[in-house]
């Protein structure tokens, strides 16, 4: 991975077979973000898996091992107790066109991914909403 960062902004550049979201994370660690929103990312993932959410803290999720492009990636990576939760969603391209997307849960970059990130200055915290089951923003006392 290569990133420079100026101001609040990081523009990353992934190489073949890093794994996103993971090694987000580890630039997060690397950059001492607290918080950030992921504005955009493009490139290719292979042996993708997304998650659909079902209900009550559960999801469903869906293998691809081919090569598809990834159209668009948004989210966010908040730091929690020793790491970093990053809450990313993705649109991808099958050859023939057809759309599949989901909560990107694992991704190996295939030929480039250019992603970028914008620090912002909001402490977030992920808590279990007892409701839904999903780990849910919250906004702690600074």
């Amino acid at each position: 991975m290569d990133y420079r960062s100026k101001g609040d902004v990081l523009f990353i550049r992934l190489h073949p077979g890093e794994i996103v979201p993971d090694i987000l994370g580890e630039i997060s660690r690397k950059a001492e973000i607290e918080t950030a929103v992921i504005v955009s990312g493009v490139g290719m993932l292979k042996d993708v898996e997304l998650s659909y959410f079902v209900g009550q803290g559960r999801y469903e999720s869906h293998h691809f091992t081919e090569p598809l492009e990834l159209i668009s990636l948004s989210g966010n990576i908040s730091r929690q107790d020793d790491g970093y939760i990053v809450h990313a969603h993705a649109a991808l391209a099958e050859p023939d066109g057809r759309l599949v997307g989901g909560h990107l849960t694992r991704g190996s970059v295939w030929v480039t991914n250019e992603i970028m990130l914008s620090r912002i200055p909001i402490k977030l915290l992920r808590l279990e909403d007892r409701e839904t089951g999903l780990r849910g923003i919250s906004f702690p006392d600074e």
